[in-house]
């Protein structure tokens, strides 16, 4: 019976604390949030607000609408796309020292789908059959490894 009492009164300690901590936990939190908002608490040395004292901290509210931030955030893209960005350390643009990366000029087509496919399929044929120059010896594929080539030589 005495077991039962104090395991009774333990519990209910321990919902009453879990109680007034959480009652804690959220005074805590509506202060930090005064805090983040800012403009409620005063400085005491200067008697500002420190919204006004710290802007960037504090999150001003934006008066730019979401159009006009796409629009900066596609001038952004652009301007890294082309090489338009500096960079920091040597102060000049990335297109500049890097001119390859950043080709301005638009690459011409080569030739119809068709083409480009036929063409491919010769290339393919050729090097199957074994007719590629091996740089080195200056000799065909199909001559160097016959056995792989059906033992079919060609000179």
């Amino acid at each position: 019976m005495k077991n039962t009492t104090t395991t009774a009164i333990v519990i209910a300690l321990a919902a009453l604390s879990a109680g007034h901590t959480m009652a804690a936990d959220n005074s805590a939190q509506a202060q930090r949030d005064a805090l983040r908002g800012g403009f409620d608490v005063v400085e005491p040395a200067t008697g500002q607000k420190l919204g006004d004292l710290f802007p960037a901290l504090y999150g001003q509210t934006s008066t730019t609408t979401r159009a006009q931030v796409q629009a900066e955030l596609a001038q952004a893209q652009a301007s890294a796309n082309n090489g338009d960005v500096v960079e920091p350390a040597t102060g000049q643009k990335l297109s500049a020292m890097f001119p390859a990366a950043y080709t301005r000029t638009p690459v011409a087509s080569i030739g119809t789908r068709a083409e480009v496919r036929a063409e491919a399929a010769k290339a393919r044929s050729v090097h199957v059959a074994g007719d590629v120059v091996e740089p080195v010896t200056g000799q065909k594929l199909n001559v160097l490894f016959a056995s792989l080539y059906k033992g079919k030589a060609y000179n």
